[in-house]
């Protein structure tokens, strides 16, 4: 007769297996329900988890190994209450933890009075305040609101430059059409995507995280590239959520680069975004004035310049995937190119923030591909939700709330994989 943890490895077994190459057994710990997110095998969301079952270690390789075989993203929905010491030990699980933040984001670090386990570091981002001194305490970047989840009149009306939603009556073409129709509608599970006989987001509600290149929203990107070593991987948890709005969108980079003309793959292929720290905190300046202090001539000199790849092969799935769109780029060249010229350098991390051309015409022009509906996930946070994503094989944006009402504070750990040595370069500044 099978017994409780007999039981568990072998479902567990059986729902891992056939996504990455075999698991470790998995003898002890919860059971695990999960449901894919995307309708082509992107992300996984797993449901019924308490807090303690994180300590399970044979658990968190199984979720190890199906945040892998799911592309890359990983939700674990429904796990309130956990402290910042547990979720820095958790992520040692996918890699070595970062244990400080830049200078200019330290009065978001969350401060735990406990002693943790794992050396590291929870930022904090959003727009939550101090207690006592009412100061913004967190990492707060605007964001473009997108339409929600609504099925008020707003949501129906057609639209004459998408033409969408398709309005019609059934049946017109028959010789006898139809009287009327019974439709069941599609259940809404949780918080992490609807469940219909298709398997795939109505078309409202998958379409509204694509990228717009005249308003140039929302702002896709993949995190820090401007760094020397760019990071493997985040987690994001919800500590409080706005009722509406605050999603957070996630996509496959590696399907979208798959699908892109051979022609084109070639050409990225063979070439690099330069990136730079200063330049990202001056583009933000210019969005919102005052988000960052603007680094000075001295400070720039010490940051350094970063060329990474616009196509990188992931090393464990060997896919190949869109990277490097990122604030802080802004410029695109051939491969291992010279330094840019001094003058082209101070324009970029001044105050003007400026941005060569090739940015939009290699890199941003890819972006409304990138984020089409086939490669998308929009997730929509409850209080106690996870999210783990690969910065190397995955892309994601922030969206936009009623910040002047609500709050939203989420605790965001990063994480590397010390056994991949990133593709990148550092570029001399003359």
């Amino acid at each position: 007769m099978n017994t409780n943890t007999d039981i568990i490895d072998q479902l567990i077994g059986h729902f891992l297996g056939h996504l990455h190459p075999p698991v470790p057994r998995v003898p002890q710990g919860p059971l695990l329900h999960w449901k894919t997110l995307g309708s082509h095998g992107f992300g996984a969301v797993v449901i019924g988890l308490k807090a303690k079952d994180l300590q399970s270690s044979r658990l968190r390789r199984a979720l190890v190994d199906l945040w892998r075989g799911r592309k890359g993203l990983l939700v674990l929905k429904d796990l309130p209450g956990l402290t910042p010491d547990e979720l820095l030990e958790f992520t040692s699980s996918f890699g070595s933890v970062e244990e400080a933040l830049a200078a200019s984001r330290s009065r978001a670090q969350v401060t735990h009075p406990g002693r943790a386990a794992v050396p590291g570091v929870v930022m904090r981002l959003g727009n939550s305040r101090d207690p006592t001194t009412n100061e913004l305490n967190a990492s707060f970047t605007l964001s473009a609101q997108l339409p929600t989840f609504s099925s008020g009149p707003e949501a129906c009306r057609f639209n004459p430059s998408t033409k969408t939603p398709i309005w019609h009556t059934d049946g017109t073409y028959r010789l006898r059409p139809p009287t009327g129709s019974m439709l069941r509608e599609p259940t809404l599970l949780g918080n992490f995507g609807w469940s219909s006989s298709q398997g795939r987001l109505p078309t409202l509600i998958r379409h509204v995280c694509q990228f717009d290149s005249v308003s140039r929203q929302p702002n896709w990107h993949t995190d820090a590239t401007f760094r020397e070593r760019p990071p493997t991987g985040s987690m994001l948890y919800a500590v409080q959520v706005p009722p509406v709005g605050g999603d957070t969108c996630f996509a496959d980079a590696s399907k979208a680069f798959t699908t892109l003309p051979k022609d084109t793959q070639r050409r990225l292929e063979g070439l690099e975004a330069l990136c730079s720290q200063a330049h990202h905190d001056a583009l933000h300046n210019v969005k919102k004035p005052g988000t960052y202090v603007l680094m000075n001539a001295e400070q720039r000199a010490k940051m350094p310049l970063m060329a990474v790849p616009l196509v990188l092969t992931h090393p464990e799935t060997k896919r190949k995937s869109l990277y490097g769109a990122n604030s802080s780029v802004f410029l695109i060249q051939p491969l291992n190119s010279p330094a840019p010229l001094t003058e082209l350098l101070n324009r970029a991390e001044g105050a003007e923030a400026f941005e060569d051309p090739s940015v939009d015409r290699e890199l941003r022009s890819l972006l409304p591909h990138a984020t089409g509906p086939d490669f998308v996930v929009r997730w929509h946070w409850n209080v106690g939700d996870l999210v783990i994503w690969d910065n190397r094989c995955t892309m994601h944006c922030a969206t936009g709330f009623d910040h002047e009402t609500f709050v939203r504070e989420m605790w965001r750990t990063t994480f590397h994989d010390m056994s991949w040595q990133p593709p990148v370069r550092k570029v001399p500044r003359e």
